[in-house]
C-alpha cells in the first residue's frame, strides 16, 4: 500500500476514487470500496457518534458552498447554508463490508478531516514492518513516531503559533509510537469581501467554527489525533474538553481564538509541553476529569 494508492481512495480531486463514485451514487445505490476505505469509513463514523456530528465526513456540501462562494466573492445565503448542511448527516453514510452508499441524493463525502492521520498509520506500519526503528513520518503536519531520533532522546516538535506563522508557542516531546496532529484556521482560509473565514466548518450548522484558533491533539494513532482535533476545533473549549473525557490516552493543546494568547493543555502534558519563555504565564490546565 502506497500514498499513491490511499490517494487513489479517498481524494475527491479524482473521479475515479472511492470517495468520489460514492459521491457520484448518493441516493442511488452502494458502492463497491476497497478494504481499506470501508475501514476509514467505519473510523469516521466512530467520531463522528462520540463528537455527536462535530466531525462528519459528509460536510462536502458545506464545504463546496464555501469554496464556491470564495471563488465568486460573494457571501453565501442563510438559504443557501442551510440547505446545505440539511445535506451533512454522519448517520446518512452506510457502510456494509466493502460497500458504502450516501443515503439521500446531494450528499457527498469529504475525507480532509481524517485522511492524512489514517495514511500516516499505514505509512509507519509499512516502515516498522520493513524494519524500522527510529523514523518520523509527517504529512502535512501529520506526524507519528516510532522509537527516537538518536537512539536516546524523544522527538522534539515544534507547535506553532496561530496568530504568527513564523513563530511557534512551546516545543512537544514524543515518546515512541505517539502520534500528534493540530486543526487551525492559519493554514487555510477563503476570503470573501474583504473578510477571512477559517477552512474548518461546523458540520451541523454548515458555518466556519471560530471559536478556536488552533486544537493540537496527541493520540495513539494519527488517524484519531487527525479526527479528535477537527472536533476539538468544532466543539470549543467547553464542550471538546467533554469530548476528552472519552479518550483518557489522548492529550490536547488549545489556544481560543483571542488575544492576548491563552495556552490551555490537558495535565498529561504537563512534562511533555515546554512553552516558549513568554508564554510560560499563559498555559493554564484544561480540566478533562469526567463528570465535570
Amino acid at each position: 500500500m502506497t500514498l499513491e494508492n490511499l490517494e487513489s481512495r479517498f481524494s475527491v480531486y479524482r473521479t475515479d476514487s472511492d470517495i468520489s463514485r460514492i459521491n457520484a451514487a448518493a441516493g442511488e445505490h452502494p458502492v463497491p470500496v476497497a478494504p481499506e476505505t470501508a475501514q476509514l469509513l467505519e473510523k469516521c463514523a466512530f467520531y463522528s457518534r462520540k463528537s455527536d456530528g462535530a466531525f462528519d465526513a459528509t460536510i462536502g456540501p458545506a464545504l463546496a458552498l464555501w469554496r464556491e462562494s470564495s471563488r465568486k466573492g460573494t457571501m453565501p445565503s442563510p438559504g443557501e447554508i442551510r440547505a446545505a448542511a440539511a445535506l451533512v448527516d454522519y448517520r446518512l453514510l452506510a457502510v456494509e463490508g466493502n460497500a458504502a452508499m450516501l443515503q439521500k441524493k446531494g450528499m457527498s463525502a469529504d475525507l480532509g478531516g481524517i485522511a492524512k492521520g489514517f495514511a500516516v498509520d499505514v505509512c509507519l506500519n509499512r516502515l516498522q514492518e520493513s524494519g524500522a526503528r527510529n523514523v518520523m513520518v509527517d504529512l502535512g503536519g501529520n506526524m507519528r513516531c516510532l522509537g527516537s531520533p538518536d537512539g536516546s532522546r524523544q522527538w522534539l516538535i515544534g507547535v506553532r503559533h496561530p496568530f504568527d506563522r513564523s513563530r511557534i508557542i512551546g516545543r512537544l516531546s514524543l515518546a515512541s509510537g505517539a502520534a500528534v496532529a493540530t486543526s487551525g484556521n492559519y493554514e487555510r482560509f477563503v476570503e470573501i469581501q474583504g473578510r477571512k473565514f477559517g477552512h474548518i466548518l461546523d458540520p451541523r450548522s454548515g458555518l466556519p467554527a471560530d471559536e478556536m484558533a488552533s486544537v493540537t491533539v496527541t493520540a495513539r494513532s494519527a488517524c484519531e489525533a487527525d479526527a479528535l482535533s477537527t472536533a476539538i476545533f468544532v466543539l470549543g473549549m467547553e464542550r471538546g474538553a467533554r469530548l476528552l473525557q472519552q479518550f483518557r490516552e489522548c492529550g490536547a493543546i488549545l489556544v481560543p481564538n483571542r488575544e492576548p494568547v491563552e495556552v490551555w493543555m490537558t495535565a498529561d502534558l504537563q512534562g511533555a509541553f515546554a512553552p516558549e519563555k513568554e508564554y510560560s504565564s499563559s498555559v493554564r490546565l484544561l480540566d478533562t476529569r469526567p463528570g465535570l
